[in-house]
């Protein structure tokens, strides 16, 4: 029998592996490393280098993870070429180059201050030069398509090796992100996947206690690829209709071809969601990444003693403004958006300040210190998203055992790595009786059954629930809009965060009240009043109060300031048809997240305030007698005019010019929808055209216009 010294690592899989699938017996020997036990007399007698693993054997302890194999497979005769084999000597040149070539770069990458001390840039120089094409050095991408170049059909050990260390880079993703696309590689990708088939895979995996999929468990998905021609008009005319294009012989379809099998509803409570201010994408979100950590860490048999969290990209560059780094460790602690509550949110956070740990429900108490073990990375930003957070959970010595990475896509939307690989973000509920997805199907589907898009959408939510609780659920939903506005205008003092802004809702709104009935009150005073309710929602939001998502933080002024005006200055407005607004704006805002973004980080302030503008715009519009042809007329025009509104609020707070920009969108949100019911619906700019327009200009707005605080205002405004 065979006894193997490990630790949790990728080494140690490596022969785990090896060991399982040639079917041999051994027994395992933890390796306490934060007792520093592989620095013991007893386990430098195995190996002096003090490295991990080793694999005591008849012939003596044996280390160095290309040794191990080789020893193994030439002992048991299997996964190797025989030595007299004419293979034998390819072999041995892949396995070399794997053990003395790829495994010491990827270690350098991971792991740089072993390497060049602790100075992060020079640190960041190490690892960008590791993971940089060259065309004559020897670097991480040329290694991977030099293995991709030499392969041999039989599986080996060489197998193993190669695809841990595949999953190594899946699975702690550094530096340049995205040097590393296992769909880059097809040919270790088919080895990957045949492995994983593998009965040995999922023993090695149960012993190491990491779930399914040792191999291949968290590939990060595809980076995004260069832009191909869209089919020619005549092969898809068919489905067209009137929802592309044409460029110069090319048809576009809006997106619509590479969704056309994907189901969409999103409900009035995905986009119309309470939680806590100041941002939907960086505290409510992070909040529901971490709450949905802990059920994972409830569901396991893992023993966890520790978490560790890391922020990556527009989480990192204006987490501290956005309170992410505050939500996050609240969420470890237990604590949800919809039932937030401050005080005992506040209890919490002194609590870990005083002892460094966190107690969530049904949990043992967990150590987390958030100096040591909440992470700010500034360097590329994931993958998947440009919100992304990496949770950890560790064991007694510090190791990590369970790990997962979440995507923060706007909204309080909040997905798996494998979910958004997998394309999660789309429905695969029960079919509802109107499934549009896109603005022309939802125009082709209320003229075919002669229902407003508000009576096509509580058809739809019905078949997913209650009337009841539909009805309810809409009237909490303005109930928690009105009283944030209430709140908002009875408030005045300084918002937190070291900008010093003033609230100005309420001496705004004090003024506009003492001049009501004065005969000389200019007529554009109207829009003062739509300011102020918007901005009495921004100002409760910057503080930190409860507020609606709609369809995010960022922009949740303005859906309820235009309700309020409605109710407050138009006549005949009624209460009665505050779930007809909302429905519409619901319909419309699904339309923008499932075609385009509501993602400040992903696509600028369009894809915030030009969202709600363009909810608001067709709720009022619906409310207002509009038929379908002209609501989606006030909802493209809204959107229309915030094309390329960046995101650049100065310091990473959600004050300017965020707060102020909501009074702008309700004023914009209003003279659409004014325009609109001018006219009979037809126009020359559809609403699809618009979305794909704001998803175009998105990808291609630079990274610092994107919720990073690295341009714009936040640049060109002192921060203090």
């Amino acid at each position: 029998m065979y006894r193997l010294h490990y630790a949790p690592d990728n080494a140690s899989l490596i022969v785990r592996l090896v060991l399982e699938e040639l079917g041999v017996s051994y027994e395992t020997v933890l390796v306490n490393r934060a007792a520093r036990e592989q620095e013991s007399a007893g386990y430098r007698a195995l190996n002096p280098a003090g490295l991990i693993p080793v694999l005591e054997t008849p012939d003596g302890p044996l280390f160095e993870t290309g040794a191990i194999l080789m020893w193994l497979a030439d002992t048991h005769g299997r996964l190797a070429p025989a030595p007299d084999s004419p293979g034998r000597a390819a072999f041995l040149r892949r396995l070399f180059f794997v053990a003395n070539t790829l495994h010491p770069m990827l270690r350098m990458t991971f792991y740089p201050g072993k390497y060049v001390g602790h100075d992060p840039a020079a640190q960041a120089t190490l690892v960008t030069t590791l993971q940089s094409p060259h065309p004559v050095d020897m670097r991480l991408p040329g290694a991977l398509a030099l293995l991709e170049l030499d392969r041999a059909d039989e599986l080996s050990v060489l197998d193993h090796y190669v695809a841990c260390l595949l999953r190594w880079c899946a699975l702690y993703p550094v530096g340049q992100t995205g040097w590393f696309d296992l769909a880059d590689y097809p040919v270790l990708r088919a080895m990957v996947t045949r492995l994983e088939q593998r009965p040995a895979v999922a023993a090695a995996q149960r012993a190491e206690g990491l779930g399914a999929h040792p191999l291949q468990r968290r590939t990060m998905p595809p980076r995004p690829r260069a832009a191909r021609p869209e089919p020619a008009c005549p092969k898809h005319a068919s489905r067209c209709r009137f929802r592309w294009f044409t460029g110069p012989g090319r048809c576009y379809l809006l997106g619509q071809v590479a969704r056309e099998r994907r189901a969409m509803f999103l409900s009035v409570f995905d986009m119309f969601k309470v939680g806590v201010g100041p941002s939907s994408s960086h505290t409510m979100g992070p909040m529901v990444a971490a709450a949905r950590f802990l059920d994972r860490m409830r569901d396991s048999s893992f023993g966890f003693h520790g978490l560790k969290a890391s922020l990556h990209g527009s989480l990192a560059f204006t987490g501290v403004g956005h309170a992410t780094d505050r939500a996050t460790i609240l969420g470890l602690a237990g604590f949800v958006p919809e039932t937030y509550d401050h005080a005992a949110a506040e209890a919490a956070l002194a609590a870990n300040r005083d002892t460094g740990m966190l107690e969530p429900a049904g949990l043992p108490p967990l150590k987390f210190d958030p100096k040591a073990d909440l992470a700010f990375d500034f360097g590329p930003a994931l993958a998947g998203h440009a919100n992304g957070m990496i949770l950890s959970a560790t064991d007694a010595q510090g190791d990590v055992i369970l790990q997962e990475t979440y995507y923060s896509i706007g909204g309080g939307f909040v997905m798996t790595e494998a979910e958004l690989a997998a394309g999660k973000d789309t429905d695969d509920g029960a079919p509802v009786p109107y499934p549009f997805k896109s603005a022309a199907e939802m125009l082709e589907m209320a003229q075919i059954s002669g229902k407003s898009i508000a009576e096509m959408k509580r058809a739809n939510e019905i078949s997913r629930g209650c009337a009841d609780s539909l009805d309810r659920g809409v009237a909490r939903i303005w109930q928690v809009m009105n009283d944030c506005i209430e709140r908002g205008l009875a408030t005045d003092g300084i918002l937190p965060g070291g900008l010093k802004v003033k609230r100005r809702a309420h001496g705004i709104h004090q003024a506009l009240l003492a001049e009501r009935g004065m005969n000389l009150t200019a007529p554009h005073t109207i829009n003062d009043w739509m300011s102020v309710y918007a901005m009495a929602v921004n100002e409760e939001n910057a503080a930190g109060g409860q507020v609606v998502t709609a369809p995010t933080n960022g922009a949740a002024g303005v859906v309820p300031a235009v309700i309020r005006y409605w109710l407050d200055h138009v006549p005949g407005a009624s209460s009665t048809k505050i779930p007809e607004f909302l429905l519409t704006a619901a319909a419309i805002g699904g339309l923008v997240k499932f075609n385009a973004s509501i993602s400040g980080a992903e696509a600028g302030c369009q894809a915030e305030v030009g969202s709600a503008a363009a909810m608001a715009a067709a709720g009022l519009a619906a409310v207002m007698g509009g038929t379908p042809e002209q609501v989606e007329n006030a909802a493209e025009i809204a959107l229309e005019h915030h094309l390329g509104m960046t995101c650049d609020p100065v310091k990473g707070l959600v004050q300017v010019p965020c707060i102020e920009r909501n009074g702008l969108g309700a004023i914009k949100a209003v003279s659409a929808a004014s325009l609109a019911l001018r006219g009979d619906g037809t126009h020359f700019v559809p609403l699809d055209a618009a979305i794909e327009t704001m998803r175009q200009t998105g990808r291609d707005m630079h990274e610092h216009y994107k919720e990073t605080s690295l341009g714009g205002l936040a640049v060109n405004v002192p921060n203090c």
